[in-house]
Order: C-alpha cells, then sequence, then structure tokens
C-alpha cells in the first residue's frame, strides 16, 4: 500500500459489534503506532470505502451483515488481495480457522484472548508475517485431533508461515521445508492451486508479473521444486485455492 508516512499504521475495521469496533480503536490508540482509516458495521460500505481511506491492514470479525453468505474476510481478500486481514472475533472453531487460515488471512486473533495483542498482530501482517492468538491454536489443534503444551492464554505466537501449529492444521503440512513462507508466498501458491497464469496472479495480488515470477523462483528454492509444475503440484497437494 506505498509508504506509511507518519510511521503509524493506517487500520480499517470491518465489523458488526459496535463495541469490539470501540475496543479495537481503544487498543490501537493506547499503543501509538497506528492511526483509524474508519470502521463499517456492512461489508458493501467497507468495500466502497476502502480504496478511499487506503488502510495499510484490515482488521475483520468473521461475521458481518452483507447481501451475500460469503464470509467477509473472503469478500476482503478478494477485494483488496494486496492489503493483509487480520480476523479478530469474539468466537472461533477449528473449521472456521482452518477455512479463514486456507483464504489466506495475516492473523487470527479470538477476543477472550485480549486485544492487546492485536496492534502486534496488526504491525506483523503490515510486513508479511503471520500471527494466531493462544485460542486460536487450541481450536486448531482440536479439529485435528491434535494436543499441544499449553502456554498461557495472552502468549502471542509470533511464528512463521508454516513453523505454527495454526498452518500445519490448515494446510496439513509436515514437512519442514515450509518453515520459511511467508504469507504473501503463501498467497501465490494459492494462486497458483487454482491454475492462474503469473500476469492473474499479478493482477489479484496488485503486483506486476515480473513481481509474481520473482516469488515463483523465491518458493521453488525453498520448497525445492524443480520446475513450476511441480510447484503447482504442492500447492494443490496442500489444499491451498479451495474456495
Amino acid at each position: 500500500m506505498g509508504l506509511i508516512q507518519d510511521d503509524r499504521i493506517r487500520v480499517y475495521v470491518v465489523t458488526a459489534d459496535e463495541h469490539l469496533a470501540s475496543l479495537l480503536r481503544q487498543a490501537l490508540q493506547t499503543d501509538g503506532g497506528f492511526s483509524w482509516s474508519g470502521w463499517a458495521h456492512r461489508r458493501e460500505t467497507a468495500v466502497d470505502e476502502i480504496p478511499d481511506r487506503l488502510p495499510h491492514v484490515l482488521l475483520s470479525d468473521l461475521s458481518v451483515p452483507g447481501s451475500s453468505d460469503i464470509p467477509a474476510c473472503e469478500l476482503l481478500l478478494d477485494k483488496f488481495p494486496q492489503i493483509p486481514v487480520v480476523v479478530v472475533t469474539k468466537r472461533t472453531d477449528g473449521e472456521r480457522a482452518v477455512d479463514a487460515i486456507r483464504l489466506g488471512v495475516a492473523g487470527y486473533v479470538i477476543f477472550d484472548d485480549g486485544l492487546e495483542l492485536v496492534p502486534e498482530a496488526a504491525r506483523r501482517a503490515v510486513t508479511g508475517k503471520l500471527t494466531f492468538s493462544d485460542g486460536v491454536l487450541e481450536a486448531l489443534t482440536h479439529a485435528v485431533g491434535r494436543t499441544r503444551p499449553h502456554t498461557g492464554p495472552r502468549e502471542i505466537h509470533s511464528r512463521s508461515l508454516v513453523d505454527s501449529a495454526a498452518w500445519e492444521a490448515a494446510a496439513t503440512l509436515t514437512d519442514s521445508a515450509f518453515m520459511d513462507l511467508t504469507a504473501r508466498e503463501a498467497q501465490v501458491m494459492s494462486e497458483l492451486a487454482r491454475g492462474h497464469d503469473n500476469r492473474t496472479i499479478g493482477r489479484h495480488l496488485g503486483v506486476t508479473d515480473g513481481t509474481v515470477a520473482t516469488y515463483i523462483k523465491r518458493i521453488r528454492h525453498k520448497l525445492g521444486a524443480a520446475t513450476r509444475t511441480e510447484l503447482t503440484g504442492i500447492s494443490v497437494r496442500m489444499g491451498l485455492g479451495r474456495r
């Protein structure tokens, strides 16, 4: 979204819960590193306003009223693929969390885990890093019948893409070779799994096709894929690109 002129990250919030929106604004203002771009209680309003507000990151609840049944985070990622989306919600379950992560969200925070986690999640999202609160990881691991040591309800998980239990559960990844992937690289792999060419991927992500080619080359090197076709096959087997 370009340079952050005054070193503050512009945040736009999408939620029908006015109380949650107020708490999010307070948390961001307390941090001091953010500016408030706006708040929408309907998805259509957000889609209309975001291009003019120029936020660097979107905070979205899962359930937001609108004219379709498409989840709010999916609509935002489709309309604004160049802006990272962090889900902030009062409740979740493993399946909904898996779906959101597969869509390409940059973070996922549950209200009860502490809204003080939100500023860090938003800050990391802008730099291409994923963040999941403890309750999300618990929901994900329970969804796949796994257990993990308890690390405290307010611990923030600042792990790389596939170094987190969340992404391992979401994409059924077990190979440590995926450890260094970023959120944007995961988006590129999702686009590959859908059969898109570089130009189409670039249009969806708001970058040039040359930049896409660079991403693909970097991902191939990280995963040891000899060809683009092999990388596409890996993306499909990971379950990426599903709508």
